[in-house]
């Protein structure tokens, strides 16, 4: 992995498992398993990654699992290994072939899924 690490951010590797609530101001990187209460900027699941619980993001990128409760402001793209089980709300929506989807979708108003996180409060 070439990227550099950035402050408030967290890659969580295959074969960890973190339950709890984690709140992240930047990327969630995730190949191992978290379970809980996950709110962050940005998540990216990768194959082997898995969530379960309620997630609130501004945008997901899913190759691997989501299990529950999941909200997303702004988009959604669910790779062709994806697999979603529960509740989603999104903004923007895109599937590949070969994605599993059992439960609900739900389209936003306005883009107003979760959390907002394309402002700053300082404002």
């Amino acid at each position: 992995m070439a990227e550099s690490i950035q402050n408030g951010c967290l890659i969580v590797g295959e074969g960890v498992a973190i339950t709890g609530k984690i709140t992240l101001p930047g990327k969630l990187s995730i190949d191992g398993q978290l379970e809980g209460e996950i709110t962050a900027r940005e998540v990216d699941v990768g194959v082997t990654g898995k969530i379960t619980g309620k997630l609130v993001t501004a945008v997901a990128d899913v190759r691997g699992e989501l299990v529950d409760s999941i909200s997303v402001s702004e988009m959604l793209i669910l790779r062709g290994t994806a697999k979603v089980r529960g509740n989603v709300l999104y903004n923007a929506l895109q599937i590949e072939q070969g994605a599993v989807i059992e439960g609900t979708l739900s389209r936003t108003d306005g883009g107003r899924a979760g959390a907002d996180y394309s402002r700053s409060d300082a404002q």
